[in-house]
């Protein structure tokens, strides 16, 4: 039977075959439209850099940028995600200092990973902890991270590298996952001030008395659009030497030190002082600022001279808009900050003073002033900041002299937008509680986690049975003297008590209120049930020296891909790399247990590219078929 009239035909139905391969390649590989994946390339490489004009470091570069930071993800809810990490870090030199088991921290450096810090839900296997849910990606090696942005996921996160010591040298970036409820808590902060002005704005106080925040639905997403700018401002901390030559020299040694001293500190990469950013329009009245602390150590402090802070978002959660003065942010905090721009501003522009310390109390401040400043009016801007520097030198300005200055972390101050309650258990068998005690151990030259260092957590993880739908209560207890930023892998969880001194699970269950701990978490609880409040829902946490506090991390109704191993540890890079942290494993006798990576392998070639390559070929050779079908019979 025939099926085609003439060769014509034939020609015409091989050539639209072929087309829609190319087209559907063409569409799995780049995202051209909202459902098309959104698809990254991140190859990393070493890279000599100039700062501060003449002095010269080697980076760990994505992707051949001259900073140390990445390309910005921006996606929304629902957005697949693919992202392929290519290692080019180490030279021939320093693979073989690491070959045959030479030696492990050089063998660490030379593997890569990359970890979406925050972004819970998007499943164990792409978590990117090497050795614990992925085979770390070996040199001239490629690995696919692919995942979809859960529906609830809404604010600012990062990227950064899991791998030994190196996301202080390149390897991070910033992630933004934007949504309406976002937009929404922005534009009713900004009618708030259209009406009312910034004369109200009472500093350490909630913008609005109304708990839900996000039930109006007077102001359409871009109403404000025209008048509001929005800048990302990544800060850190910075060493003239590399991490991994600091690590093994001072920090991975005999009596080496737990916070080598850093030299300078960063704001969007750049290493110099008084450095103008023109961002400032004719026509801007609002500014969004997107605060992420991406240092290796330092806590990071941060203040605008004359201006209030408006926070709204912290680690993904929505908030009730608090009005501050200066900000305290912990290594792997995120912020949204929402500040009024006033008519002398878009002529003189206005200074951001942000200073930095460290964990231990004796390395004091770093400080550095950061400039916005008006696109236009260069002379007047130059003439405003060399008068600024003259009378405020960044040396002299005293971090804890800034107002409202607090290096403890808040909990109680802050109020999720979204009406919520404290985390609790059904019954006294699906709440379950554990107690960690970490500490320095100066004559191993290690931390550990009840006696365990992280390499032994990674053999022999926390068991967390889930069959219950578990409210789990994480008591951790500082025998440590030193401030440390807590991150915990896969969840989020909610500050539910904090205080100083040691707080024991058995002294909780016997009630034994005559201990200050004990009557601190009792008292925590019973302001949690009687406010209008629930606990501060976040990722990351500053755990001052001799305290304790107790996070509740909400393990009912799990899906699959949130059973497994995750990790929560320091996310000082130097304390984690000395073994500063712990492993659990979540699992449910009721389900199957998942893989943690086992078969999650890197890849030598990309089997996404090779299929294009493929189909590609393919698709020249019917057309050199048609073609000479075509000129055969025609």
């Amino acid at each position: 039977m025939l099926l085609f009239k003439d060769t014509s035909m034939v020609f015409t139905f091989f050539f639209l075959v072929s087309l829609f391969f190319i087209v559907k390649v063409d569409a799995t590989y780049e995202s051209h439209s909202d459902k098309s994946p959104y698809i990254f390339d991140f190859t990393i490489k070493r890279k000599k850099v100039l700062y501060n004009n003449d002095n010269e470091k080697i980076i760990l570069s994505i992707n051949n940028s001259n900073d140390t930071y990445g390309p910005t993800i921006k996606v929304k809810p629902n957005d697949e995600v693919r992202i392929r990490v290519t290692n080019l870090i180490c030279n021939e030199q320093e693979l073989a200092k690491g070959a045959n088991g030479k030696s492990k921290i050089w063998q660490d450096y030379c593997q890569a990973s990359l970890h979406f810090h925050g972004l819970i839900n998007i499943g164990n296997k792409v978590d990117g902890v090497p050795n614990l849910t992925q085979k770390p990606i070996e040199n001239g090696e490629s690995y696919w991270y692919n995942f979809t942005i859960p529906e609830d996921t809404c604010g600012t996160f990062w990227y950064h590298s899991h791998s030994s010591v190196q996301y202080g040298d390149g390897v991070r970036g910033l992630i933004i996952v934007n949504c309406v409820e976002y937009d929404t808590l922005k534009n009713n902060i900004i009618n708030h001030l259209e009406i009312f002005g910034t004369s109200t704005l009472q500093s350490k106080s909630l913008l609005f008395a109304d708990k839900n925040v996000l039930s109006s639905t007077t102001f359409i997403p871009k109403k404000f659009d025209d008048v509001t700018k929005e800048h990302n401002i990544l800060l850190s901390d910075w060493y003239h030497e590399r991490t991994i030559d600091i690590l093994e020299k001072d920090v991975l040694v005999d009596d080496g030190t737990n916070d080598p001293r850093f030299e300078s500190s960063l704001i969007n990469g750049v290493v110099e002082n008084n450095v103008q950013m023109k961002i400032l329009e004719s026509n801007t009245k609002y500014l969004i600022l997107r605060l992420l602390n991406s240092g290796t150590s330092g806590t990071q402090v941060f203040h605008i001279p004359n201006k209030k802070l408006i926070i709204f978002e912290t680690d993904g959660t929505l908030l009730n808009p608090y009005v501050t003065d200066t900000l305290t942010m912990a290594v792997g905090q995120r912020y949204s900050v929402l500040i009024k721009i006033e008519d002398e501003d878009k002529n003189e522009g206005f200074p951001i003073v942000k200073g930095i310390n460290g964990c231990n109390k004796m390395m004091g401040y770093v400080t550095k002033t950061f400039w916005f400043t008006p696109i236009e009016n260069e002379s007047t801007i130059t003439q405003n900041v060399e008068t600024y520097i003259q009378e405020n030198q960044s040396n002299n300005i005293r971090i804890s002299k800034l107002p409202n200055f607090n290096n403890d972390e808040l909990y109680k101050e802050y109020d999720n937008a979204k009406d919520g309650e404290i985390w609790k258990s059904n019954n006294d068998h699906s709440l379950k509680r554990i107690e960690l005690f970490y500490d320095n151990y100066k004559a191993e030259n290690t931390y550990k986690v009840n006696d365990k260092t992280f390499e032994e957590y990674l053999e022999s993880p926390i068991i967390i049975d889930n069959s219950n739908n578990t409210i789990l209560e994480i008591i951790l207890n500082s025998k440590d003297h030193m401030r440390h930023p807590w991150h915990l892998h896969g969840f989020n969880f909610q500050i539910v008590s904090m205080g100083k001194g040691t707080l024991y699970k058995s002294a909780i269950v016997n009630h034994r209120t005559d201990i200050d701990s004990v009557k601190q978490y009792f008292q925590d609880l019973k302001y949690w049930e009687t406010s209008r409040k629930s606990p501060l829902i976040r990722d990351s946490i500053n755990i001052k020296g001799h305290s304790f506090v107790v996070l509740r991390v909400n393990l009912t109704n799990l899906t699959k891909k949130q059973l497994g191993k995750w990790l929560l540890h320091c996310h000082v890079e130097w304390h984690v790399s000395k073994g500063l942290g712990a492993v659990f494993q979540i699992t449910n006798t009721s389900t199957a247990t998942p893989n943690n990576g086992s078969n999650n392998k890197p890849i030598s070639i990309d089997t996404m590219t090779t299929k294009i390559k493929v189909l590609t070929i393919y698709c020249i050779l019917i057309c050199l078929i048609n073609y000479y079908i075509y000129i055969k019979f025609i």
